[in-house]
């Protein structure tokens, strides 16, 4: 979601932060914005942060998949989950 369609979803009880979860120093700022907004307890955290690049393993002319974007997509979906998981349970 960008930014600006993110800001219209903030009011009441309603947050929209920017987070690149494979960021520590961004995922700590989004904790503590939430915390600013809602109080120190952070009692639940879904993670639904993922993406997918459609391609073959291997092109029809013979040229192999990206590693740099298999290594992108692992980083996002498996290290941003583990990510973000420690940092909001380090912060009780």
């Amino acid at each position: 979601m960008d930014k600006k369609k993110g800001d219209k979803m903030t009011s009441g009880n309603c947050l929209y932060v920017h987070v690149d979860v494979t960021s520590e120093p961004s995922v700590k700022a989004a904790i503590l914005k939430t915390k600013q907004k809602f109080g120190s307890e952070i009692r639940s955290l879904v993670n639904c942060a993922g993406i997918a690049v459609a391609s073959k393993l291997i092109s029809r002319s013979g040229k192999p998949h990206s590693l740099q974007t298999f290594q992108h997509v692992i980083n996002v979906n498996l290290l941003g989950t583990f990510n973000t998981t420690r940092l909001v349970c380090q912060h009780d």
